[in-house]
């Protein structure tokens, strides 16, 4: 129980950190919203190819991505173009990408209530 604690407290405390970097907050903020519909609808995968596809999701993006290659746990090192972190995501097995969808969602429910908070 303390060890699951321990984690979504250092996973909220990177979001939130994510969250004060972000430059267009209100823009981020609809786009945060949608991001644990998106997984859960579309999978991580596609919905991480969407992101990557538009401009407009380059924050929202990286912040994913900086969450998962800063644990470097998963084997998705840092200093991946989004392009390549998206194919590591597509190679892992399908444990460990279940895996990393359900903790991206979480992530993104921190993020989301983050950038809530301080678009005010």
């Amino acid at each position: 129980m303390t060890l699951k604690f321990d984690y979504s407290r250092k996973m909220a405390a990177f979001a939130l950190e994510k969250a004060k970097e972000i430059k267009n907050i209100h823009k981020v903020y609809s786009q945060a919203n949608k991001m644990p519909t998106l997984i859960a609808t579309n999978g991580l995968a596609p919905t991480l190819t969407f992101m990557a596809s538009k401009k407009e999701y380059e924050e929202t993006l990286q912040a994913i991505i900086d969450w998962f290659t800063e644990k470097s746990i998963y084997g998705l090192e840092s200093g991946n173009s989004p392009e390549d972190f998206i194919n590591k995501v597509l190679s892992l097995n399908s444990s460990m990408y279940r895996t990393i969808t359900n903790e991206a969602i979480q992530f993104f429910g921190w993020f989301r209530r983050f950038v809530t908070a301080l678009k005010g």
